[in-house]
């Protein structure tokens, strides 16, 4: 992996400048969070913004399956899509430099988290639980781990229980409003200034 120097990091905060910086590093940028945080949406617009590709990681697990995760979730179980998970994310964590939207239990597995946590810089997109589930209750069939006889009583455990495990990432975000533009270059401060920081 090419080292980033204070120098090379002086100068335009814009993403414009920021790209040579994270093309040269050669790690992508995973983002991590719960469901609903808004990571898919956030990914499109950081990719605008800083010139990456992007790629949500549950839409190419999706089209390695030939068919929904919450289908296959139903049909194989969450120990037979975790595994899948594991190999592609390997994959995908080796064509460098990328922005990648990540799904909500990815993280949480140790072994994969260790292996993002190397490979990758990892940013956890903070969402209040409030919010998250305006979000996401209207959709229920399509987040199995959540589709349970109480919906939301099973959401808020397992915010509970993942909240902790993402906040492992060294990059914190808190999700500044719904106007997407407003979060994303607050990723971009957060990125500019750990970077910094490393090359000191």
């Amino acid at each position: 992996m090419n080292q980033l120097t204070p120098s090379t990091l002086d100068g335009d905060h814009t993403f414009a400048a920021l790209l040579p910086a994270l093309v040269r590093r050669g790690r992508p940028i995973a983002l991590v969070g719960m469901m609903g945080a808004g990571k898919s949406a956030l990914s499109r617009q950081l990719s605008v913004l800083s010139g990456l590709g992007y790629q949500d990681t549950d839409c190419v697990i999706e089209k390695r399956l030939g068919m929904s995760i919450a289908h296959f979730f139903a049909k194989e179980g969450e120990a037979a899509f975790r595994a899948i998970e594991s190999e592609i994310i390997g994959e995908i964590l080796q064509r460098g430099a990328a922005i990648l939207a990540l799904g909500g239990g990815t993280f949480i597995s140790p072994d994969l988290r260790q292996c993002l946590l190397r490979e990758a810089d990892c940013i956890f997109l903070d969402v209040p639980p409030d919010q998250l589930w305006s979000r996401v209750k209207g959709r229920l069939s399509k987040r199995p781990m959540i589709d349970k006889d109480d919906p939301r009583a099973t959401f808020d455990a397992l915010y509970q229980q993942r909240v902790p495990i993402y906040a492992e990432a060294p990059i914190h975000v808190a999700w500044q409003s719904e106007h997407l533009i407003n979060t994303a270059l607050h990723v971009k401060q957060a990125l500019w200034a750990y970077l910094q920081a490393e090359a000191s």
